[in-house]
């Protein structure tokens, strides 16, 4: 998702010259991936939760941590994609989700805290699904998947080089986990064209909608 989003804003983003150059695309296509290299709870630091939130189902980045961190820098290749990934992250747990799932305890109240939901709403499907249900490769994980490799076609994505460095300053991550996320995302691509892109949780279109809105208030953002 983070690559795809990533195509709608590079034009704009080398047309006002935040990008200059083949680097400057490769270090923003790096930072795009980079908060993605830690995994569980390792992501705290590397999407920048707030410990206030960390008794949610779905976590956003707090983008404020992240500016007091980087806003000295945040114009930098590297770090606008890092930024890009966040903004995007935030958008999709505060804004896609509800517009798209209903979290539910026994009693079916809505509910944000995570030892608390029984079940999931799909909204745009009319049904509701036992959470430990959802969370599985026949629903949420494996539309993940599979909405991957539908991005990777429609949006023409291939997987960015590592650049040495690229991580050099971001204490949050290691350029080294990034080797791995890109071996996983070669796998991927190599396997999108036998996907069946059939999907059970999102809508292709909602997607595709999500991603254009997102791209273009992060470009807003950038003008303030």
């Amino acid at each position: 998702m983070h690559l795809a989003e990533g195509r709608l804003l590079e034009k704009t983003l080398t047309d006002r010259e935040f990008l200059k150059g083949e680097r400057d695309l490769s270090l923003f296509q790096d930072g795009l991936l980079l908060p993605d290299t830690k995994r569980k709870k390792e992501k705290i630091t590397s999407h920048f939760w707030n410990e206030k939130d960390l008794s949610r189902l779905a976590i956003p980045p707090d983008l404020e941590l992240f500016y007091q961190r980087y806003r000295e820098k945040l114009y930098m290749p590297v770090l606008l994609g890092y930024w890009a990934h966040l903004h995007l992250d935030r958008a999709f747990v505060t804004g896609f989700w509800p517009e798209n799932f209903r979290f539910l305890d026994e009693m079916g109240n809505e509910q944000v805290l995570g030892e608390k939901i029984r079940k999931v709403y799909l909204k745009n499907k009319g049904i509701t699904v036992p959470v430990k249900e959802f969370y599985s490769k026949e629903w949420y994980y494996g539309d993940y998947s599979r909405m991957n490799a539908r991005f990777i076609e429609k949006y023409d994505i291939s997987v960015p080089k590592v650049i040495p460095g690229c991580a050099d300053g971001i204490a949050e991550v290691e350029e080294e986990d990034l080797y791995t996320v890109r071996q996983e995302l070669l796998e991927l691509c190599c396997a999108s064209g036998n996907e069946n892109h059939s999907l059970k949780v999102f809508s292709p279109e909602d997607l595709d909608e999500f991603l254009k809105k997102t791209a273009a208030e992060f470009l807003q953002l950038l003008e303030t």
